[in-house]
């Protein structure tokens, strides 16, 4: 039995093993969050109370509902949302994987997350200086906290290549 070797410097897989992990827990319980340990209570839909599929949902009495869930109007949708993003996530992970057993100055996907991870990193931070005071505080530091990690990311996978542009260096 033989083992392809991973040629990926050792930030970036355990970065890939991370988000395979994290898509993994968003697609397969997406009803808990992942970062529930950060603020200490649940973030997504667990507190929520799904009315039964079998019996049409009637008005209980608001004393015992306040207490037992949390008020939302599609606790649904943010299950399926969650694990829909678990899937994309799980994805781009395996991405870095797939194309682990190139060596590192042929792989293309490598090189190119470089550009589009600081695209992303506008984006998260765009989005927290546009809508920042409409966010939950979870969303903030959730938006802040990935703006980072892509940061720290993007800076030194940049470094590693020697490439900022998403190209393979001409030989």
């Amino acid at each position: 039995m033989s083992f392809t070797a991973v040629n990926l410097p050792l930030p970036i897989l355990l970065h890939s093993l991370s988000l395979t992990g994290l898509g993994l827990t968003l697609l397969l319980r997406p009803h808990r969050s992942p970062f529930s340990f950060l603020t200490r209570r649940e973030i997504f839909a667990s507190n929520i109370s799904l009315p039964s599929s079998s019996s049409p949902a009637k008005p209980a009495d608001s004393a015992t509902t306040a207490s037992a869930s949390v008020a939302h109007p599609f606790p649904r949708r943010v299950i399926d949302t969650t694990a829909h993003a678990g899937t994309a996530v799980t994805a781009v992970g395996l991405c870095y994987l797939a194309t682990s057993y190139m060596p590192i100055e042929e792989n293309q996907f490598l090189h190119a997350t470089v550009p589009i991870r600081v695209v992303t990193v506008g984006l998260l931070l765009s989005t927290l200086v546009l809508r920042g005071s409409e966010m939950s505080q979870e969303g903030w530091w959730e938006h802040l906290g990935l703006a980072v990690w892509d940061g720290i990311g993007a800076v030194g996978l940049g470094l590693y290549l020697g490439s900022w542009d998403g190209r393979i260096p001409a030989r």
